[in-house]
């Protein structure tokens, strides 16, 4: 992508908008070589992330254990590359079904979900996850939505979930959230529904 001067061009921005790199106007060489580079993959991807000295200090979030839920490729990979730079451990999967099984196979402390995914979107997955008899019904799941609207919050928590962020994902956005809700007491399932009692004889 050629951007003039003054434009906004924040690497994430791009590879969430399914843009590789961006070289700025007037262009040079050694900027055009390396966006020819990414675009190529001779370059990492991590090449496009922030580096470490723009990403607000997040050592307590080493180790942190996260489920990300992403069917869009580049968003997945812009979201795991993020994630891999703060010292979280991510396993990614691209739809709610997926995201049950995992959780009935591993253990984490955090599910990022996007919301709109083929077959069973993040909104089902969550109301899934609130149903169940297992502990993981509990886990903190921050919605990862591309929709600004005002009732798009609301949305999110309606189905169960504990946050929400917007596309492209600002790094000080998510590691603000995933601080917070992790501090958030543990979400209680809904309680299930009983039979009303028989008189006794």
């Amino acid at each position: 992508m050629n951007c003039g001067r003054g434009e906004s061009t924040s690497p994430g921005a791009l590879l969430a908008a399914g843009i590789a790199a961006s070289v700025p106007k007037p262009i040079q060489l050694h900027a055009l070589t390396r966006a020819i580079e990414i675009a190529l993959g001779i370059r990492s991807a991590s090449d496009v992330i922030e580096p470490e000295s723009q990403i607000p200090d997040a050592r307590d979030l080493v180790g942190l254990r996260v489920l990300l839920a992403e069917d869009h490729p580049v968003n997945r990979l812009y979201a795991e590359t993020l994630l891999t730079k703060l010292g979280c451990l991510c396993d990614a999967v691209a739809d709610g079904t997926s995201v049950l099984v995992a959780l009935s196979r591993n253990t984490y402390d955090v599910v990022l979900m996007d919301c709109q995914m083929p077959g069973m979107d993040g909104y089902e997955a969550t109301r899934r996850i609130r149903a169940s008899s297992q502990p993981w019904s509990r886990i903190q799941v921050i919605a990862l939505t591309a929709n600004a609207m005002p009732g798009a919050r609301a949305e999110c928590l309606a189905s169960g979930m504990n946050e929400h962020i917007e596309k492209p994902i600002d790094p000080a956005n998510l590691i603000r959230l995933l601080r917070a809700t992790l501090k958030s007491p543990e979400q209680t399932p809904p309680e299930p529904s009983l039979p009303p009692a028989q008189p006794v004889a």
